[in-house]
């Protein structure tokens, strides 16, 4: 289905941006913010994960020296503009950092919850930096943001997007939203992954979960489901299969090659078949950008490049009842 199609003289289409597993980068963040002006669309939704994945320590070793982790290995800057620019960089890939003593660092390194805590406190304060970029950049125009968590991102560490009531910033899990005169649920669990994340349940409990989020619906048709996780064996979750007898998992390799799966939720199909809602957004698996139907339902993945700043993102076109076209986009 291309984006360009026939419109209706009755009902002009309404566009929506939709990422996801943007995971701390500030540059994929703001780049999101850009899509009302670069796309034209009139609304945006931010699927989970929105929590990064590291905690950088930048050591303070004095004479204007400190020392950090780049690109896996550590390295030595001299001066405020570097430490800047490493600053500026971790940000980008979704990195979090704090500067500490060489006492500090050492004692941090050596208290996991204390590690934990810190992790979370600056996920928190990223998190309430980007509610204040988007209030900022989203003033005089009729856009709101619908964000999620998902998976990776712990109930706490999602607190500054209730902290306040936004003027277009709209926290959506746990209720539903209106996004152009449509309906949306949002559900950031995800089914069991080797990787033990927060927000991770059985296929029995997600059903659940999702059922409950349904039953907050008067009705399906034009209806948008939000689920991180994709449903299985839809080529939204396809990702490399790992042994996970091993710490860390490693890929399983069949033929000199490493073998691939369907990573998604029986869950979340078995609901999209049930539901059979307007649109399902997914995101989870970064790898598996793809869009396909289940009976009526149009399901995408736009995948995630946020390490690198990247954003990938999808543009819907929706008219009541309808999605009249997409386009994924890679910015």
């Amino acid at each position: 289905m291309g984006f360009f199609g026939k419109r209706s003289p009755t009902e002009e289409p309404r566009r929506l941006f939709f990422a996801t597993d943007l995971h701390g980068s500030s540059q994929a963040w703001r780049k999101m913010l850009h899509a009302p002006r670069v796309y034209d669309v009139q609304a945006l939704i931010c699927g989970g994960d929105v929590a990064g994945k590291r905690l950088y320590p930048i050591v303070d070793v004095g004479a204007g020296r400190y020392l950090t982790t780049v690109d896996h290995r550590q390295v030595e800057v001299e001066g405020d503009t570097a430490v800047k620019d490493v600053k500026k960089r971790l940000e980008a890939e979704g990195g979090y950092y704090v500067v500490l003593r060489p006492d500090e660092a050492e004692a941090l390194e050596q208290d996991p919850p204390a590690m934990e805590r810190k992790f979370a406190e600056q996920v928190r304060n990223r998190l309430a930096e980007w509610v204040e970029i988007a209030e900022e950049r989203l003033a005089g125009t009729e856009v709101s943001c619908y964000i999620t968590g998902g998976n990776d991102d712990e109930e706490e560490m999602l607190a500054p997007l209730f902290a306040d009531r936004f003027e277009h910033v709209v926290p959506s899990e746990g209720r539903v939203v209106e996004v152009l005169g449509h309906p949306m649920i949002s559900l950031g669990w995800s089914n069991e992954t080797p990787w033990h994340t927060p927000r991770e349940t059985t296929e029995e409990h997600l059903a659940e979960l999702i059922d409950d989020s349904a039953s907050l619906l008067d009705s399906y048709e034009n209806a948008i489901f939000n689920l991180h996780v994709p449903p299985k064996d839809s080529t939204l979750d396809t990702c490399a299969k790992l042994d996970t007898s091993q710490d860390p998992p490693a890929p399983v390799m069949i033929g000199g090659e490493v073998a691939q799966f369907g990573a998604g939720s029986s869950a979340v199909a078995a609901a999209i078949r049930k539901y059979q809602p307007l649109l399902s957004l997914h995101g989870h698996i970064h790898e598996s950008t793809a869009v396909n139907t289940i009976g009526r339902t149009t399901c995408i993945n736009p995948g995630s490049e946020y390490q690198n700043g990247t954003l990938l993102g999808a543009i819907v076109a929706l008219r009541t009842n309808k999605v009249m076209n997409y386009q994924l986009t890679l910015g």
